[in-house]
């Protein structure tokens, strides 16, 4: 975990030299709240990830531009590691479940993560059971998703795989 005070699943960064993290289970669950409300197969993408970010921001005492920048590229990471093609049929999140994407595929922009997975991902720091990387997720991708999730733009994510 990078210690910062926006992270999605943190509470604010003490004052210590040496700091041991434990998830906040409340905000880990805040952030999936929202899609699984709105009923769109298990996914969630950029837009919900952006009103919790907001959310977060505002109730932080004065953040600056650093911490809100990690805090987009927390979730950047994420989106864009993660994503799973609305089209495609869910994934039983077994272990042998291949869920390997197309890596020449253009994302669609009903795509998202399956929560499932981002739960996983948030609360245990751990790869989710059945996921295989797909892609690569280059520095300019996650700047493009950080966007998105800044802006609260739901234009889809995942990014096209790097040519050659």
């Amino acid at each position: 975990m990078i210690d910062h005070d926006a992270s999605f699943v943190l509470g604010n960064t003490p004052m210590e030299e040496y700091v041991l993290f434990e998830v906040d289970g409340w905000l880990a669950e805040e952030l999936v709240r929202e899609p699984m409300k709105d009923g769109k197969g298990g996914l969630i993408n950029a837009k919900p990830t952006a009103k919790v970010r907001v959310r977060l921001v505002n109730a932080l005492s004065a953040p600056d531009n650093i911490h809100v920048g990690i805090a987009r590229g927390e979730m950047a990471i994420a989106l864009s590691t993660f994503v799973t093609p609305a089209s495609s049929p869910a994934p039983d999140f077994t272990a042998s479940t291949d869920v390997t994407l197309n890596p020449t595929s253009t994302p669609d922009t009903g795509a998202g993560i399956p929560i499932p997975w981002l739960r996983t991902w948030i609360k245990r720091e751990t790869f989710p059971k059945g996921w295989k990387p797909s892609r690569s997720v280059r520095r300019a991708c996650g700047g493009r998703q950080g966007k998105r999730v800044d802006t609260r733009r739901d234009q889809g994510v995942g990014c096209s795989p790097s040519p050659g």
